[in-house]
């Protein structure tokens, strides 16, 4: 009766540990749970308060850099106004109005000479040693010439005694001049260039190629007489 007795406490007790076990394993696991939550919330708090008070990086932006008084570059101009006349072999071209008046400040420098249409051409002497010479790179301003000078020749014989339009392009160096006063002499340029009209020449006759004195044999009848002359002279 005893042991019966002591049997039934044993298989009570074995029942009631199992619970306790299973209550305890699952105390500890949501005791871990919940402290891993409380880390990464505190994680998650601390970054975002960081992230909200460390300023955003600034980023420098260049300004572009404005242009100098003597980096303003150059206008075109199409055509300059001028006066134009050729006389035996020689082109001389006046420089008229705003051409021949540039700003202290500023330089015209010609870009193309040509003729239209080409029935004349640069070449021969007819303009030797006279300057400046009429040809690209030639630069005009406020104290040099407002003339020069060029050697030209027919390049179609069969147009001598047209006239043949000169036509002088150039461009407006800026350097040292503000754009507002260089855009304003490239409009007087263009402005006189439309007033002053078209210059023109007559193409020249070609020159005449010179031949050396030819000498000719003497007659028959002159060797005969100077060969008796000289016979008679001899007896």
């Amino acid at each position: 009766m005893g042991r019966i007795a002591f049997a039934c406490l044993c298989a009570a007790t074995l029942a009631v540990l199992p619970g306790c076990g299973s209550s305890g394993q699952e105390l500890a696991v949501a005791s871990a749970s919940s402290t891993g939550s409380s880390s990464t919330d505190s994680a998650t708090k601390k970054s975002s308060s960081e992230s909200d008070t460390t300023p955003p990086t600034e980023t420098s932006a260049t300004e572009p850099a404005r242009r100098s008084q003597s980096e303003q570059g150059s206008l075109t101009v199409a055509s300059l106004p001028i006066g134009a006349n050729a006389d035996e072999g020689c082109l001389g071209i006046r420089f008229l109005r705003a051409a021949s008046e540039v700003p202290a400040d500023m330089k015209l420098v010609v870009t193309r000479v040509r003729f239209k249409p080409e029935a004349i051409e640069f070449g021969g002497s007819g303009c030797s040693g006279r300057t400046p010479v009429c040809s690209d790179g030639l630069v005009l301003t406020e104290s040099g010439s407002d003339e020069c000078f060029a050697s030209i020749r027919t390049s179609d014989s069969g147009a001598v005694g047209t006239r043949v339009e000169v036509e002088v392009a150039a461009s407006v160096d800026c350097a040292g001049a503000q754009v507002a006063a260089c855009v304003r002499f490239k409009e007087k340029l263009d402005s006189d260039e439309r007033s002053v009209g078209a210059a023109t020449i007559s193409v020249p006759e070609p020159p005449e190629t010179e031949t050396s004195p030819t000498v000719e044999p003497p007659s028959p009848s002159e060797s005969v007489g100077s060969s008796d002359s000289d016979t008679t002279t001899s007896s």
